[in-house]
């Protein structure tokens, strides 16, 4: 569990801990996980923050990504996604002509989109 801490005492890393019913001032170990300010919910939009949320953001369900920011577990913020299709076209069957042009034919591929409700 991470502590809110504050720098006092000469720069030491203090907490406050509730002890035999008040708070003592407990300086933090270098193991512990430890905070200074507390940070913004970029859930949400916040046009102070500059922050727009992550309603509308692509994500992805790739397993090999479970532990990256950019993963719908981890972006949506419990709110879950939407799965659709999505028709996109590449280049394919390319050639070279005889005066050395590259033609391709552009062909279509299907590709799933994930998007954070």
């Amino acid at each position: 569990m991470a502590r809110y801490v504050s720098v006092e005492y000469g720069n030491l890393l203090i907490t406050k801990e509730y002890e035999y019913g008040s708070y003592t001032p407990r300086v933090i170990h270098h193991s512990e996980l430890a905070f200074a300010e507390h940070s913004p919910d970029f859930c949400e939009p916040d046009p102070r923050l500059g922050s727009v949320g992550t309603k509308g953001r692509y994500c992805s369900t790739n397993d090999t990504e479970r532990t990256q920011s950019n993963h719908c577990q981890n972006m949506c913020c419990g709110r879950g996604y939407v799965t659709y299709e999505e028709t996109t076209f590449t280049n394919c069957n390319c050639r070279i002509t005889r005066d050395f042009r590259v033609i391709c034919d552009k062909c279509p591929r299907i590709v799933l989109r994930n998007i954070c409700k």
